[in-house]
């Protein structure tokens, strides 16, 4: 019987091992993974910021139709031209835009300008409401 208890005591330790060596390589895995997201996402803030940017290109289209020249032609070339409530993509070096109103109420109109960044991975919103007079 002494010898069969060795033999199974042996048999637990080979578990045992093998258990911590599971538990080793799975605690690396996460951490790789953890490590790896964690440069994903510090390669995407320029990705954003480059949406941001040109998001924002598209409200200043908006604020110099609302508020610029009477010749808005001589932006068109940069500013894709309004039609109705929404314009057209307009591709730029950085990545491309539009701009689209989303809301007009007898009180106010919402403007909505969408930026993509060069390879289209990253998508940003801004968002501007004219606020109407009443006299």
């Amino acid at each position: 019987m002494i010898k069969n208890k060795k033999s199974i005591s042996g048999q637990t330790m080979v578990m045992m091992v093998v258990l911590l060596s599971v538990a080793a390589l799975g605690a690396a895995a996460l951490g790789t993974f953890l490590v790896l997201s964690g440069f994903r996402n510090l390669s995407s803030s320029d990705q954003t910021m480059d949406a941001i940017f040109i998001a924002d290109t598209g409200i200043e289209c908006v604020l110099f139709n609302e508020f610029g020249h009477a010749s808005y032609d001589a932006v068109s070339g940069y500013c894709p031209q309004i039609v109705g409530s929404s314009s057209v993509v307009k591709t730029t070096e950085k990545g491309s835009f539009s701009f689209k109103r989303t809301d007009s109420q007898p009180m106010y109109d919402d403007w909505s300008s969408t930026g993509a960044n060069d390879n289209g991975k990253t998508t940003r919103v801004l968002d501007i409401r004219f606020t109407k007079k009443t006299i």
